[in-house]
């Protein structure tokens, strides 16, 4: 238990935890900017409407512009591209810099290669979870100022359909449907975090160990590309774009879930076999 506590800390309180949080609130903020622009754009057109309910007739909706949801917003690309890379910003520069200089060894030593293995994944989990959820989280809580809350419009500006994650639930309760997203961003952004112990002790630049998620989610998302576009599959089976609420094909609940555990396993029996079971340190 202190050693978890031990490595919580050092993944919430180091200078890259700092810069993967102000990147991704960064591009959060880039954002609101476009839904503050597409505001002041629609706000004149739908107070001229005789409109009534509670519905927008626009899609002038905090649900339909936030970042997860609105595909056209340049923050939403970008986000898109560099997720990986902030969730392996916190902890993956440090991990592979501790097994360069031998204190992994050494507390390996002091505490058992098994505890100290899972206190640093935990750690790793958390710290790349909450440099990518939070940015979602503010976007949502910023464009909540400018755009108003109305229930998504199921007859205009269809985005989430049948097959989509939590669909009914969208067009019913978008609060919950958002904060439960936020979630989903949370475990995406560790599991993929959790990716860093692929490249052990090999590595000989401590930017590869931030830049493994990012390739191998780019691999998967290219191969998933010449499938798609084949049309051998209509899923969307790219752990890269499984991030936003609207990907380029229905995301299922069961998609979602089995990406999220699959590289959360993935991450964690690399680390287990370098670490515990062959002492690669």
């Amino acid at each position: 238990m202190k050693s978890l506590k031990t490595e919580l800390w050092k993944a919430t309180h180091n200078p890259m935890f700092y810069a993967a949080l102000a990147i991704g609130c960064l591009i959060a903020l880039v954002n609101v900017f476009e839904n503050k622009m597409t505001a002041d754009q629609l706000r004149p057109l739908i107070l001229s409407e005789d409109h009534v309910g509670s519905r927008s007739p626009w899609g002038f909706s905090l649900f339909f512009l936030w970042l997860p949801v609105n595909t056209v917003s340049y923050g939403t690309t970008l986000y898109c591209v560099v997720w990986p890379i902030l969730a392996a910003m916190p902890y993956g520069w440090s991990y592979l810099r501790e097994r360069k200089s031998g204190l992994y060894l050494q507390t390996s030593v002091r505490t058992g290669r098994m505890e100290n293995f899972v206190a640093k994944y935990v750690a790793v989990f958390v710290s790349g979870g909450i440099a990518v959820a939070v940015p979602i989280l503010l976007n949502l809580l910023a464009s909540a100022m400018i755009c108003p809350y109305v229930l998504p419009n199921i007859m205009r500006y269809v985005q989430i359909g049948d097959g989509y994650f939590l669909s009914e639930l969208y067009f019913t309760a978008p609060w919950a449907y958002a904060l439960i997203w936020c979630g989903v961003v949370f475990l995406m952004g560790g599991a993929a975090a959790g990716l860093c112990f692929l490249v052990g002790a090999g590595a000989r630049l401590r930017v590869m160990t931030m830049l493994v998620p990012f390739a191998i989610l780019m691999v998967l998302d290219g191969i998933y590309s010449v499938v798609y576009e084949r049309g051998f599959h209509a899923l969307e089976l790219s752990p890269l774009r499984l991030v936003l609420a609207v990907p380029n094909a229905p995301n299922p609940e069961w998609v979602v879930l089995a990406t999220i555990v699959l590289m959360a396993l993935t991450g964690f029996a690399g680390g287990y076999w370098q670490v515990v079971r062959h002492e690669l340190v």
